[in-house]
């Protein structure tokens, strides 16, 4: 599933579609709140709630109504402008992770030499180079896949960004201690959680290694640790979003007062608007219900949703950038070795290189001659020749 652009310029398109939109999570609680205003309108027609000494004093709902449902709305307000931050925050540490990777792999390139100007130390500056480049974007893919809960190791191993010593480090690595040191029903215990960690290591290594064969001179180190620690960051500040939800105790008492503001709000409008009560009802239900809804679907934006923000095109950016950066040093040092972007094979459908305006009208269905990017990238996906 790929997360949904559209032009915003289509008024009835964007009006009109039903996928990607909270209509259908939120329905049903509005028909049940439609009912509720039918039962309220009924009473008030019987008399229940008019006439003197009645079940429901109309007077004291009016205050009522008029005071919760302003502080509610209040609340529900500033859920929202939260929820927003936190798809905010997804969108920025996800861009975050590809630009302290192209950071990396750009200072690297410029700063990696050969030894001399013969043929093997030129290789073996391209070699190094070339090792960063797979492990920078092995250890975005695995990110990604960690905070997703997909990974498949052994399809980065078919397209060459991971050997087979590296795959057996990882993963022996990943189950060092586990089953003696934390309880294997905790979900850090999975030995996926470890491999960026391990990862960041592995990039560390590979640049101190440069520095002591003398590719790269011991001052530039400083700055391209600093870019792994960006890097680090990235990924710390995706997985807190995408590990920690809302509290909990926030969330039950909003939906507390909001179901009980729903249900006994009809009674006090029944007076005044008789038979209109059930239509106010369901569209003050739908009010309510829709801008919660909205909320949870943008305080988890990492997930599968359509909604959801889509970290995998970063990687396939990220992918090719890299590989023109090392074409580059492979022209310039002139060998005839060349290595391109492999991943964007495993994600298809999607052409990185059309314009903005034919993505979105692709992806409304606008022009369906146009490939769909209806799915989101995944590792485990077989190769396409």
């Amino acid at each position: 599933i790929k997360m949904i652009t559209y032009d915003n310029r289509a008024f009835f398109r964007i009006l009109t579609r039903i996928s990607g939109t909270v209509y259908l999570a939120i329905i049903g609680r509005c028909i049940l709140a439609g009912l509720i205003g039918v039962l309220a309108a009924y009473f008030e027609e019987k008399g229940y709630i008019d006439k003197k000494g009645s079940w429901f004093p109309a007077e004291a709902f009016q205050t009522y109504y008029t005071f919760v449902g302003t502080v509610l709305s209040l609340v529900m307000s500033f859920r929202l402008s939260m929820a927003y931050s936190r798809w905010e925050e997804a969108t920025v540490y996800s861009s975050g992770l590809r630009r302290a990777c192209r950071s990396i792999m750009s200072t690297a390139a410029a700063y990696i030499e050969p030894l001399s100007d013969s043929k093997e130390d030129k290789l073996q500056a391209y070699h190094c180079l070339q090792g960063l480049r797979r492990q920078i974007v092995t250890l975005c893919v695995i990110i990604v896949g960690n905070i997703q809960d997909r990974i498949g190791l052994a399809d980065l191993v078919d397209v060459g960004y991971l050997c087979n010593e590296d795959l057996s480090a990882i993963e022996e690595a990943g189950h060092l201690g586990f089953s003696t040191l934390i309880e294997a029903s905790h979900s850090e215990a999975h030995p996926a959680a470890v491999r960026p960690a391990l990862l960041l290591t592995m990039i560390r290594e590979c640049l101190a290694d440069a520095v002591k064969k003398g590719l790269i001179i011991v001052n530039v180190l400083p700055m391209l640790d600093a870019r792994v620690d960006d890097l680090s960051t990235a990924f710390s500040s995706m997985l807190r979003i995408a590990s920690t939800p809302m509290p909990f105790v926030y969330a039950h008492f909003l939906k507390v007062i909001m179901t009980i503001y729903v249900i006994t709000v009809p009674f006090g409008l029944a007076q005044s608007l008789k038979w209109v009560t059930p239509i106010l009802s369901f569209l003050i239900s739908a009010l309510f219900f829709g801008v919660e809804a909205i909320a949870i679907e943008l305080e988890e934006p990492l997930g599968d949703d359509l909604n959801d923000v889509d970290p995998s095109f970063h990687l396939i950016r990220l992918d090719i950038e890299t590989a023109a950066i090392l074409t580059h040093k492979c022209k310039l040092y002139k060998l005839k070795t060349l290595e391109g972007p492999r991943l964007a094979s495993l994600w298809k459908n999607l052409d990185l290189d059309a314009p903005n305006s034919a993505r979105r009208q692709s992806r409304m269905g606008i022009n369906s001659s146009l490939p769909s990017p209806r799915r989101r990238y995944t590792v485990t996906d077989p190769l396409v020749p």
